[in-house]
């Protein structure tokens, strides 16, 4: 963990200015605000200035609540500082400058710096739209040295509250004047936490929409999905090929089993069930075993009492190469390194690798840290996490590439050991597109979903709280189906044990531990915004 840095999204408050035309912003423009000696030295000292104080709220009605499109664009103005600890030999008490943080919008542009607190950008075009956010949203981001990163998400149709109107800037401005959070050490009250800590919005300015309830703005989750989502390369060996949840559902039964009946309990429960069917039955009674088994969740731990989904049919195990149906979900939440974990699982309906089995997920793991940037990797194998650092990872800008193992659909970070000769490409962002292994252009893949948190899902993903298994039950447990994410066996630990393995081998079921922590689903995930016994466990079990 870095020391000296966090995340806050918060309210920063702007001012801009009409600029020329042109794009991107102009480096070292003046803001039209001359600073004079006095006014450095309040800056320096205090982080104030009477005569450039903030635009009055517009009153309603008005019609100032936003930007008016003019032929020359805003100019964003930061002016960020800080309540130090208090010192009764200072002169003054109060706001301070920060006079060395870096200022980002979008992570596209970057401000430029008076040297004295001031920071701006120039030229946006802020009713253009940024890919993975909704139309006119927009994050500013300040970091800076020993303090905790703040991030602001704002709509551009908004901006007409922060409105400078006192004359200090020309032309239609715009100031934020965020206060940041320094990391201290005694004396002073520490401020230790490193994690996201964001405003709450308010609907004139800021935005904030936490619908899963982890703590982080469901758009700084999906832009940073965006972001960061994965290249996958499938080779000419693959024989199962991706499919989505409710592609997979239309083509199978929900069953209930039981391997103490004589012959063996299959009980069907509904036929093509929706996401939802996958959450309403329970069981009080089988043979010799009369515990509750409930189908959202009660976790098997060796398959052998448990709610499964059937086996398709053998015609349907190979997939689909309708790309519009390949989609990966998403699964982010705050972490322990003051960042944001964003996972990728995608699905297949079987698994021909030798142990062969229905209901196939992988996936890989984007771990960032307090600055927004990647910490490291964790790539799914059949037993557990390969974790690597960014530069052992391939890259296409910001999109890491991840190769599949043929049939097993294990994610590796090379193609070393794979057998594919050459390979497809999907791209699995929203609006991305798919080409087949002779570079083919298949069309539009089917984008990111995501899901949210088990507690409360996001986009109507029931799914993620069926704790059976994915395919059916079969004469040994590798060739039975596996779990789905929140209940996914790869890497899952004993709880409170200290990370011993809960599957000792990862091939079969002697002496396993009954209450498990779910590190595929959970591995560093901050427990000051989720409650993780209840987010990584099952709630439930059964043999």
């Amino acid at each position: 963990m870095k020391s000296g840095y966090g995340v806050i999204v918060g309210l920063l408050v702007v001012a801009g200015c009409g600029a020329d035309g042109g794009d991107g912003f102009v480096d070292g423009e003046p803001l039209g605000d001359t600073l004079s000696e006095g006014d450095e030295k309040a800056d320096r000292a205090g982080g104030r200035s009477s005569r450039r104080s903030a635009a009055r709220v517009a009153p309603s009605g008005s019609g100032d609540g936003g930007i008016v499109p003019t032929p020359k664009p805003p100019i964003i103005r930061v002016r960020p500082t800080y309540v130090p600890c208090y010192n009764p030999n200072m002169a003054t008490w109060g706001p301070v400058a920060v006079l060395d943080a870096t200022v980002k919008l979008d992570n596209r542009f970057t401000a430029w710096s008076d040297g004295y607190g001031t920071y701006g950008m120039t030229n946006l075009k802020l009713l253009d739209g940024v890919p993975g956010m909704p139309a006119q949203n927009h994050f500013l981001i300040v970091t800076a040295p020993g303090f905790r990163t703040k991030i602001i998400r704002f709509d551009a149709f908004n901006l007409g509250y922060l409105r400078v109107t006192d004359g200090s800037c020309w032309g239609d401005c715009f100031e934020f004047r965020p206060q940041l959070k320094k990391i201290t050490d005694p004396p002073c009250a520490p401020d230790t936490t490193y994690t996201i800590d964001q405003d709450r919005g308010d609907w004139q300015t800021t935005q904030f929409d936490d619908r899963d309830g982890d703590g982080a703005d469901d758009v700084l989750e999906d832009w940073l999905a965006y972001r960061f989502a994965p290249i996958v390369y499938h080779g000419d060996d693959e024989s199962n090929w991706p499919v989505n949840v409710d592609w997979l559902l239309s083509r199978t039964k929900l069953r209930f089993y039981d391997d103490e009946c004589d012959p063996d309990l299959h009980r069907t429960s509904v036929d093509r069930p929706s996401q939802l069917d996958l959450l309403l039955y329970r069981v009080t009674e089988s043979c010799g075993d009369n515990s509750d088994v409930a189908s959202g969740e009660t976790r098997s731990v060796c398959k052998q009492r448990t709610y499964y989904l059937q086996d398709v049919a053998e015609s349907a195990r190979a997939g689909t190469m309708t790309v519009s149906q390949w989609k990966t979900y998403v699964h982010s939440y705050l972490n322990v390194n003051g960042g944001i974990t964003i996972q990728y699982w995608r699905v297949y309906a079987y698994n021909d690798a030798g142990n062969n089995h229905g209901g196939d997920w992988e996936g890989i793991q984007v771990h960032l840290d307090n600055r927004l940037e990647v910490r490291y990797l964790g790539y799914l194998g059949h037993t557990g996490i390969e974790t690597r650092i960014p530069t052992d990872a391939a890259w296409e800008g910001e999109h890491p590439k991840v190769w599949v193992e043929g049939g097993g659909h294990a994610s590796k970070y090379s193609t070393d050991g794979l057998n594919g000769q050459v390979f497809s490409r999907w791209e699995t962002w929203t609006g991305g597109k798919a080409w087949g292994v002779w570079g083919n252009l298949l069309g539009t893949a089917g984008g990111l979903v995501n899901v949210g948190e088990k507690s409360l899902p996001r986009n109507s993903q029931w799914f993620i709280k069926y704790s059976g298994i994915w395919g059916s039950p079969g004469s040994t447990f590798i060739s039975s189906g596996y779990w789905g994410p929140a209940f996914n066996e790869t890497a899952a630990e004993c709880a409170n044990s200290g990370g011993v393995p809960a599957y000792e081998s990862g091939i079969g079921c002697d002496d396993v531990c009954r209450n498990m922590y779910f590190a595929a689903w959970c591995q560093g995930m901050d427990p000051n915004f989720l409650n993780v016994a209840w987010q990584c466990s099952a709630q439930s079990t059964s043999r």
